[in-house]
Parts: C-alpha cells; structure tokens; sequence
C-alpha cells in the first residue's frame, strides 16, 4: 500500500503512521442538538439527544472544548406554493444543505439552552428558520466497527437526528453496518377522517379536509427540504403535490402516495379506484406525485436526507403511510479496510424504508428515498466485500382485486467520494443505488400499473472529488502545497512530497470553469522510494485562457490512486463587456469589444447549475423569460480573457 505524505506551505503537521490505539465502535456513538440561534461564530442549542455508546455520554463530555461539530441545514429551500401543479417546485435552495465540521473553543449554560462558541467563524450562512443542527464528531486514531453502528430518527418537532459521522484519523476497519436506513425525512400519514367521494385530481395541498369537490380528505405528503411554515403554508401538508424531494399524499378516492425522491426522483402513486367516478372539472387521477430530484455537485457541495413518502388515501381505515427517507452518513479515515471474517452485510447503508408488501382495499403508501453517503478516505485497502448503497425503498401493493392506488418506489440517494476507489479494488466494493418498485394498484394482473416505480438517475450517482468543508483534521496521508499560477503565458505548477513509498507518478489534471472536461495536461514521474522531501515542477504550456482548475493525482505501481483539492487559476485579463438592462425581465445584450470575435456565454445559478450556454461573435441577445426569478452569475469567455457579472431577473 503506498504511503505518500505532502507537506503544507508554512504549516506543521504531523505525520500519523498505520499504528496506535485501535478503538471498538458501534451503537448510536452521535449526539445531536437542535441549533435556535447563530453568529458568525456562536451557536445556542437545546433538544439534545446523547449518544448511548459507549454509555453515559454527558453534555460537558460532548460538547466540551475542542471536541468536533458538525453542523448542517436540513431544510430551508423556497418553493412554488400554489394549489396546481407546480406546488412543490423549488425556487431556491438557500441555505438548505448547507455543512461544514467546527471545533468547539468553550460551551457555556447550566443546563439547555447551551451557547458554543466556536473555534473559528462559520464558512457558510444558515438560516435557523430551515432547521439547523449540530452532531457531535467522534474521533478516533483507528477505529474497528465491530458491531453496527446506527443513529435516531430526524425529529422535524425536535429538530435533530438522522445523521451519522465520525473520523478515524489512521485505519477505519468494517467489520459490521454502519446504518442510516430510514432515518431520514419522515413518510405522510393517511387522512384520519375516512373519505371514499369521488376521484380529486386537482387538489395539490390542503389541510386535513378539502372542499373542492364536496368534502373530500386527502393524505398528508411525504417530508423534504422545504418547510411548510418557511414558505408561509403552514397546515396545507395534505394532497397529492409533492413538497420539493418529499412524495405527495394520494387524493380521494384511494389514489397511492408518491415516492420521495433524493439523487434521482421517486415515482407517481398509482390512481385511485375508478369506480368513484371524477369531481367536476377533474379527471381520473389523483395519484400522490413523485418528489423532486435534487442536484449534487462539488462546487455547490450540499448533501441531503432522503425525502419521505406520500400516504395513500383511504377510506375504510386500510391506507398504508410513506415511509422514512435515508438519512446521511459522512465518515473521514486515512485507509478504509474491511474485517474479512465479518459478515457478508458489513459496509454502509443509507436506504429509503420498503414500504409494507401488501395494504388493503385503500391507497398504497410510498417508499422513501435513499440517503446521502459521503466517504472523505483517502486510501482504500478492500480485501473483502464492502457494501455502500443508498436505495430508495418500495411502495405498497393493494391487497384487493379492485383497482386502487399503489404507493411509487424511492428514488435514490448519492454516494459521494473524495477518491475514487482504486481499479485493483473495485470488484470488492459494492456500490449499490437501486430505485424503489412501485407497488401494485391491485391483485389482478389486468390493473397492475408499471409506471410508478422510482426513476433511474440521468447521471452516475457516485461522485468522486468531495471535500468535506469546515475545520477539518488532516489525515495522514494528505495532499499540500500544491500550487498552479500564471507565469508568462502559462500555468505553472509545484508540489512538494514528504515522503514516498511505492509511487509510479504524477498526473496534473485539468477542469474547465464548469469542473468538466477533465484532462491530463502533464505527468511526471515518482521517485517512488523517499524518506525525504522532494520538490516537483511542470507546466501546462496549452492552458485556458480563463478560469480553470487545476489537480494533482498520485498513481500506485498497483494502480490506486489519489488526488489533491482541486485549485483555482484565472487569468488576469478581465474582458470588458457591456450588460443591459440589468435588472431585467425579458431579456439581457451583451456587447462585446470590437475584436471579440468568438466568445462563450454561461449563465449559472447561484447554486452552480448551468442553465444556458452559447457561443456568439461580438454581440448576443439572451432570453431571460423563461427563467424564475432570482440571481444569476454570467460568465463570458473570450480567446484571452475572462469576465463575471451577476444577474439579476425580476
């Protein structure tokens, strides 16, 4: 296995070995608090929940100075709140998703609320209204799971739960689960009060009872990351719209719920019994809406739970409810290896909840979405099978020969990793991010419907090159002191190795501004064998003349690999356009200088998404009203030059 240590400029750290105390974990080894207010640098916490392993946790001994926080969003997206169906749509994510690790300086309170103050300021904003949290970081020098580890509940009353993380600073070894399977945003629950009117397809949320067509009692939606009384609709968690990730209820009569959804969406319920006839206006439908899919990338860098499930609607008391999304699960370790006399089901598990197999002669209820894995290791030693999945879980089937409504399958969630586990090593580990099925609308083959299982992902759902961001402790194989500037028309780069063993060489790779197009723009090979510094220097002779980013990649003789944090290059030369009118409604002109013969245009949302990209000469008339409202970073590329303008569409 190959050792390789980087230093860091002007900054000692130590150097771990693969020795040291190995501490047994397993059991609910977080704690968690509920965050009510926050500065740049403080937090008051109350609602905390301890961990119970090792027992007799202590708020002094959890939340003392110098222990590891992790502090996150899980809510707080602005959404569409109209009673149609774009109900549920998301505007903005805002804060939600939001994360970062922190150190504790001093805690300060008798008994809750606490105040922390924190070691240094927070990185990113949060917004208390979208349910913040704090999970205590347990760290280890190595650790063996040698049980499995588990986690409570998201709590939305409490606020807080759902999460797991920890960091061994040396070896992590697997010998059992490490499980966030339903854990995560909570599944709907069917209405109370029977209704058994006729088929409502155009109530997408209401309360408890409805009076669109007659009196009529939908089910309640499955949780996501928008909150109801942070979108000013507080109580209107029934229907069949979805809220942002969490599946929509199933409408009167007997229509499933929907499927929650994460990294990929869930499906549809199925519709209810046709028998009821339709409201006025309406038509036969229903059926509880699949939740949204949310966008993982590593600039904007959220992670999310798996959204909840819909209920299905009934009314002879047999409706199934959604059920949990997965929770999140975010581990750091120098080496991840595997305890191969340990079961065949040790490795990481961040599933939506299956949903019953069989209801009654009423709505199905939905499964709920996979989790979020995000495994911040830099080497990876799998003699064995190491499960990592995040599945989205099944929808209830009708237990009846009529025709009602079956609960959609969750989609799934990401498995997101800083390095990529090497190719000698693949076939060990076990990445699994299946898609719920959907249940069946009754138990006659003639009125099964096939369209309500969770969707597949319209891209690969493990993304490798997350960084976990915050105060985070350096594990002991890191990557430093690796710089690319501008120097006479080219990128330069440096980097410095502490030591080596067992190297073969280096590879520089090469983003665009977006992080894709990712290529090798030079190599160089290893001394392989070193217990003293060595300094390493090359170019990019061809580089982009704008924005990019730069990356250095490590290659074992047995072919594993690693890779530095991606840094930022830009050349200095700014272009100079001209933008109006801005703000806008309708459209934008950019105007270039005379000599802007060929240039690229990207307009970017605030979260990263490329929303629309071109190419034009000189002068470009863009169409902004077909976009929502809000914020957007253009970006223009020329030949030489570069520029950056926000936006704004009223």
């Amino acid at each position: 296995m190959k050792k390789i240590i980087f230093s860091l400029f002007l900054v000692f750290i130590n150097v771990y070995v693969s020795v040291g105390q190995t501490t047994n974990i397993s059991g609910q080894i977080n704690s968690f608090a509920r965050v009510t207010s926050i500065t740049t640098n403080t937090i008051t916490i109350d609602n905390i929940a301890l961990a119970t392993s090792p027992a007799g946790a202590t708020v002094a001994g959890e939340f003392r100075a110098n222990k590891k926080l992790m502090i996150i969003q899980m809510k707080g997206a602005s959404i569409t709140t109209t009673n149609d169906s774009n109900f549920g749509n998301i505007t903005n994510l805002n804060s939600a998703g939001n994360y970062e690790l922190i150190s504790i300086a001093s805690i300060v309170g008798s008994s809750a609320p606490y105040t922390i103050t924190c070691k240094t300021n927070f990185l990113r904003a949060y917004n208390i209204n979208g349910s913040v949290q704090i999970i205590s970081v347990p760290q280890y020098v190595n650790a063996n799971v040698n049980a499995n580890i588990t986690t409570i509940n998201w709590d939305a009353t409490l606020g807080r739960g759902g999460v797991i993380s920890f960091e061994a600073k040396n070896i992590l070894t697997i010998g059992a689960s490490i499980t966030a399977s339903g854990n995560g945003f909570s599944g709907g629950i069917p209405n109370v009060t029977g209704g058994g009117g006729n088929l409502n397809s155009f109530t997408y949320r209401s309360g408890s009872t409805d009076n669109s067509c007659s009196t009529q009692y939908p089910a309640a939606k499955g949780e996501g990351i928008a909150d109801y009384a942070f979108n000013s609709i507080a109580g209107l968690n029934f229907g069949r719209g979805n809220i942002s990730n969490g599946g929509g209820g199933g409408n009167e009569h007997n229509a499933g719920g929907g499927g929650g959804s994460n990294f990929s969406m869930g499906g549809s319920g199925g519709d209810g019994w046709l028998g009821a006839g339709a409201c006025s206006g309406g038509t036969d439908t229903g059926a509880g809406i699949k939740g949204l899919a949310l966008s993982y990338n590593v600039v904007s860098n959220k992670i999310f739970m798996g959204g909840g499930a819909g209920a299905g609607q009934q009314n002879n008391n047999l409706a199934n409810a959604g059920t949990n999304g997965g929770g999140i699960i975010l581990v750091r370790a120098g080496t991840l290896t595997v305890n191969t006399g340990s079961p065949s089901t040790r490795g990481f598990y961040a599933n939506g909840t299956n949903n019953v197999p069989n209801g009654g002669n009423d709505g199905g209820g939905g499964g709920g979405a996979g989790g979020t894995i995000l495994l911040d290791v830099l080497t990876y030693n799998l003699t064995a099978t190491l499960n990592i999945s995040a599945n989205g879980g099944n929808g209830s089937n009708v237990n009846d020969n009529g025709s009602h409504g079956g609960g959609g399958g969750g989609g799934i969630g990401p498995i997101l990793l800083k390095n990529a586990v090497p190719p000698a090593q693949i076939a060990n580990a076990n990445f699994v991010s299946t898609p719920g099925i959907g249940g069946l609308n009754c138990t006659d083959i003639s009125c099964v419907r096939t369209e309500s299982g969770g969707n597949s992902p319209t891209g690969s759902p493990i993304i490798t090159g997350w960084v976990v961001p915050g105060d985070i402790t350096a594990l002991p194989i890191s990557l430093g002191d690796f710089k690319a500037y501008w120097l006479n028309n080219i990128v330069k780069i440096d980097w410095t190795t502490i030591t080596e063993v067992n190297v073969n060489r280096f590879e520089i790779e090469r983003a665009d501004a977006s992080l894709q197009n990712i290529k090798i723009v030079a190599q160089k090979t290893a001394t392989g064998f070193s217990a003293t510094s060595i300094s390493y220097e090359t170019k990019d002779e061809n580089p982009i003349f704008a924005l990019a980013y730069y990356r250095l990649k490590s290659v074992d003789n047995d072919g594993s690999v690693q890779y530095s944090n991606w840094v930022v290059v830009q050349n200095k030369k700014i272009l100079e356009v001209k933008i109006y009118p801005n703000p806008t409604q309708d459209y934008v002109v950019v105007e270039g200088s005379d000599n802007l013969d060929k240039a690229k245009l990207i307009l970017l949302s605030m979260t990263g998404q490329i929303v629309k990209e071109m190419e034009f000469s000189k002068a470009i008339t863009l169409q902004v009203n077909d976009l929502p409202k809000g914020t957007y970073l253009m970006r223009i590329i020329g030949t030489m030059q570069v520029s950056h303008h926000k936006i704004i569409v009223e």
